[in-house]
């Protein structure tokens, strides 16, 4: 508790100054104001699906596209720090096995012959990567071919043993660059953006990685499948949307 003399009618004085920075967005209010939450995704006319895991594994879209779990796989509101206001729950994955998957219609991801954007966001809590007897497994993956495909994938066969992020069959993050980027017991907020022009961009925690062009095939017109697994973590607030975020 802090005792001040609020009795005096002098003016007040604000000043900056004294020190070498750039500042903005001042502001000076007579309420207390909590911190503004950027908690939650809200679905808008781009949002092909969108996972918050508040008591379920359904997709807050109007596209109604649920993923259905497997395993082991819970929900959990004992590790909301990520959030500002925390509420809610987190899909918890912990051992082989566990997962979330859902069948996209190709119609909604990115149809047609050529490249269209596509941004795939979630917040992804790591305790450890779970190493199997399968060279390559999805620790996230929106994939409709090997080659028209944004993925996370566990690679067993890499020293250190981390995640890959791939655009089909190219290598845009390395396992080292994630190594580097993504530390285990934290919240980190992922995004990769694919655009009209094959450029995919990599953003951990709002910092780019990496930038490559994918120049993979984009005339299937098969369904899409979005999954989640293999790996002990907690995710959050996952989004597919067909423009670039």
């Amino acid at each position: 508790q802090v005792e001040n003399d609020y009795k005096r009618t002098d003016d007040w004085t604000f000043r900056l100054g004294d020190i070498c920075a750039d500042i903005a967005n001042v502001r000076i209010s007579k309420v207390v104001r909590e911190p503004e939450a950027s908690d939650e995704f809200t679905t808008d006319d781009n949002t092909v699906a969108l996972y918050h895991f508040n008591g379920d594994y359904k997709d807050a879209s109007p596209n109604h596209l649920d993923l259905a779990p497997a395993g082991n796989v819970t929900l959990a509101n004992d590790n909301l720090d990520w959030m500002y206001r925390p509420s809610g729950q987190v899909a918890r994955l912990s051992e082989p096995g566990d997962g979330l998957i859902v069948t996209i219609p190709d119609s909604l991801v990115s149809s047609g012959s050529a490249a269209t954007p596509i941004t795939l966001e979630a917040r992804i809590y790591p305790r450890a990567y779970i190493t199997t007897g399968v060279m390559q497994t999805a620790v996230m993956d929106l994939y409709q071919s090997w080659e028209n495909a944004l993925a996370v994938l566990q690679d067993n066969s890499l020293t250190p043993p981390t995640p890959v992020i791939m655009a089909g069959g190219n290598t845009i993050v390395t396992n080292q660059q994630w190594n580097d980027a993504v530390s285990l017991n934290a919240w980190h907020k992922l995004k990769i953006t694919r655009d009209a022009s094959n450029t995919v961009h990599v953003y951990i925690d709002d910092t780019c990685v990496s930038t490559a062009i994918d120049p993979n095939a984009y005339d299937d017109s098969g369904n899409w499948v979005f999954k989640i697994g293999d790996i002990d973590a907690d995710i959050d607030e996952v989004r597919i949307s067909d423009i670039i975020r």
